[in-house]
């Protein structure tokens, strides 16, 4: 058996965002985070955050970028790709709309064939267990759990309603806390409305303007809670 690790050489792209914290100023970095590989037809695929490409190789030692279609949620995180019944599934984070799927036999050429999406996620993973059952988890947030639900294999259609699977306990579990030696407990929602507050101050513009799917994120800066994402499921040996 062979393995292979971080860090690939590979072309990743740069970023230029506004960071609200730092009054809008412009941070720029590289990225390609949250990558999810597979192996499809005698060969490796590499799709990664903010890269509005995928990374082919023949050997998982040299690699080479596609850009993939327009039509894909190029811009959206966490990419998350699956293969099924002879198909490429692809799919990635909204967290104020419900996330598309989108299908395809060929992933350089396409046709991509689009599946309307019932629910918004966040890191999403799609897994197909040895019955042939389908499952879906997702989960990035230092406010909600992981979540988990059974899909149709077909439609891909919720069957159940979502479950949660993991939370977070760090009033009770010591290495669940941030900060130094895990010793920072959970700030109450009176500190964490008061930094709030300040932050929206700080900005100079008034907390209407501020979009209403920002502002739990927002709060989530200050909780002290720790992040519980990237959920990931495999089937080793029948378990």
């Amino acid at each position: 058996m062979k393995y292979y690790c971080n860090p690939l050489n590979i072309n990743y792209r740069y970023q230029f965002n506004a960071d609200p914290r730092l009054k809008g100023k412009i941070q720029i970095c590289r990225e390609a985070a949250d990558p999810s590989m597979i192996y499809f037809e005698g060969r490796y695929y590499i799709f990664a955050s903010m890269t509005l490409g995928v990374w082919v190789s023949d050997d998982m030692v040299n690699w080479e970028n596609h850009r993939l279609p327009e039509e894909l949620p190029l811009y959206d995180y966490a990419p998350d790709v699956r293969v099924m019944d002879g198909w490429v599934y692809f799919c990635a984070s909204r967290r104020e709309s419900a996330c598309d799927r989108w299908r395809t036999k060929n992933i350089l050429e396409g046709p991509y064939e689009k599946i309307e999406g019932d629910f918004p996620f966040w890191d999403p993973n799609l897994f197909v267990d040895t019955d042939g059952r389908v499952y879906f988890y997702w989960g990035c947030s230092n406010q909600t759990p992981i979540w988990g639900v059974e899909l149709d294999p077909v439609s891909l259609k919720p069957l159940t309603e979502p479950k949660a699977l993991v939370d977070g306990h760090p009033f009770e579990i010591g290495y669940e806390r941030i900060g130094e030696n895990n010793s920072t407990l959970p700030a109450s929602e009176a500190e964490v409305e008061a930094k709030y507050q300040a932050f929206v101050k700080a900005q100079g513009v008034p907390e209407s303007m501020l979009p209403a799917h920002i502002r739990p994120l927002i709060r989530g800066m200050f909780s002290n809670r720790p992040y519980i994402e990237g959920a990931w499921m495999d089937k080793h040996c029948g378990k």
